[in-house]
């Protein structure tokens, strides 16, 4: 769930070390709009047209600008949305705790101001997932369906218990997150050493600006703060109503982990085949479960996939959004 690729960790390591005093890059203009949520900002944008309106809420750790390829697809048959949660990309910090529920007002908040018409078809990867998993359980009047893609599990931490080294990556992760944002307060994070970390599938376009964002402090302590209060935000799923039938479609990625990700990084970081074999067998049995949360769903699995299976197979994912945009019209 909020587990990057082992490679990313890897680069996070590599760029804890390699750091040198330099003036930061001009934070670029954001595409879309910047929308007050009670004191502090919100950065949404809006692209093609069509009702219901797709709204997107990418991954722990991730922008706006990594899901711009889905958003461009999904475009091409109605409005597609994508937003920054505070910290992220053009968005400012917010309060903390950076719980889903926080997230989930803010949301709240942010399609209102931007005037944008609901019902919407909600989409969220990862731990975007737990907060429009909440967010259509508090507000069904504002959600025609939802698409669930690798999503976290409010239980999953209970259920991965018995597999630590793997578990154990997620605060090492943020750990070098909070090394990264110490670096760039000190004004010794430049882009030159964060292009390690670069999404290798970004667009071009589209590098230059995710560089100058990601070396924000902000962006970095994100994140980190989201992580710190993952255990309240799981706990706000697990107490929240189940969706009713509003339609869900939860797309589960179906590649094995310990085929896709090199030997030598699974040595690296002493981890076995079994134990990552078995993290992808409870992590199915979780998107199974997550698919029990509405009684009108199905469970779509991306065979060729592992956790950005809108990367990796993304006319999968286009066309579950397709199918519940078709069905709310």
């Amino acid at each position: 769930m909020l587990r990057k690729s082992f490679v990313i960790l890897l680069a996070l390591l590599m760029v804890a070390g390699v750091v040198s005093a330099q003036d930061g890059p001009e934070i670029p203009a954001a595409p879309g709009e910047m929308v007050d949520v009670g004191g502090y900002s919100l950065h949404i944008y809006c692209i093609g047209e069509g009702s219901p309106t797709v709204v997107i809420d990418a991954g722990l750790g991730d922008s706006s600008l990594r899901v711009r390829a889905l958003q461009e697809s999904i475009s091409e048959f109605t409005q597609a949305c994508a937003y920054d949660r505070a910290g992220y990309g053009w968005s400012d910090a917010g309060p903390e705790p950076r719980t889903s529920q926080q997230i989930v007002d803010e949301l709240a908040l942010l399609l209102d101001g931007a005037e944008l018409e609901g019902p919407f078809v909600l989409v969220g990867h990862s731990f975007g997932g737990l907060n429009v998993n909440l967010f259509a359980s508090e507000h069904p009047d504002l959600v025609a369906g939802v698409v669930l893609v690798d999503s976290s599990h409010p239980e999953q931490m209970d259920a991965m218990s018995e597999i630590p080294e793997i578990t154990a990556l997620d605060a090492m992760e943020m750990d070098m997150y909070a090394t990264l944002a110490e670096q760039a307060e000190a004004g010794e994070l430049t882009v030159d050493d964060v292009l390690p970390m670069m999404p290798e599938d970004l667009a071009e376009d589209l590098q230059a600006d995710w560089a100058a964002l990601f070396i924000q402090p902000k962006s970095l302590l994100a994140p980190v703060a989201e992580f710190d209060a993952l255990d309240e935000s799981m706990t706000q799923v697990v107490e929240s109503d189940d969706l009713g039938d509003t339609p869900l479609i939860v797309v589960a990625h179906g590649a094995k982990n310990s085929e896709m990700i090199p030997a030598e990084v699974l040595d690296a970081y002493g981890i076995t085949v079994e134990a990552m074999d078995t993290f992808d067998e409870i992590w199915r049995g979780l998107q199974e479960d997550l698919a029990t949360r509405s009684t009108n769903s199905q469970l779509v699995v991306a065979d060729q996939s592992t956790h950005y299976v809108y990367l990796m197979q993304p006319d999968i994912v286009i066309d579950a959004v397709q199918e519940l945009v078709e069905a709310a019209q």
